[in-house]
């Protein structure tokens, strides 16, 4: 899986998508859930210099296109934090939730130039 759909407060799951992330050097995106509604969460922190580097030349298209993103899936409840190396978009109803991670997983992964797997 692209990113990671898991409980808000399940931190071993987080942790272990974490260190995969780190060690495959691909986009850390996390799919949070809770009851009804879910958080969608990129940071770049798992990413080495170098492909650090290649969002920051990006940096304004990036925010562009992951503000489109959150259009695309927010409700009247959503809100959006974001620059270009850590992106959040909560309380998402969890379906679109999903969608939206795969999304920015595509999105990252094609700004850095890691493969996007199947979610």
């Amino acid at each position: 899986m692209s990113y990671l759909k898991a409980a808000k407060a399940d931190v071993r799951a987080i942790d272990l998508h974490y260190k995969r992330c780190q060690k495959e050097q691909i986009p850390y995106v996390l799919c949070l859930t809770r009851r009804t509604k879910a958080d969608v969460d990129f940071d770049f922190i798992s990413l080495e210099p170098a492909l650090e580097a290649r969002i920051d030349a990006r940096a304004e298209e990036v925010r562009d296109r992951a503000a489109d993103i959150y259009r695309s899936y927010a409700t009247k409840q959503s809100e959006y934090l974001m620059s270009a190396k850590v992106i959040s978009l909560k309380n998402l109803d969890i379906p679109s939730a999903e969608h939206a991670a795969a999304a920015l997983y595509e999105l990252v992964s094609e700004v850095i130039g890691a493969g996007v797997e199947g979610t």
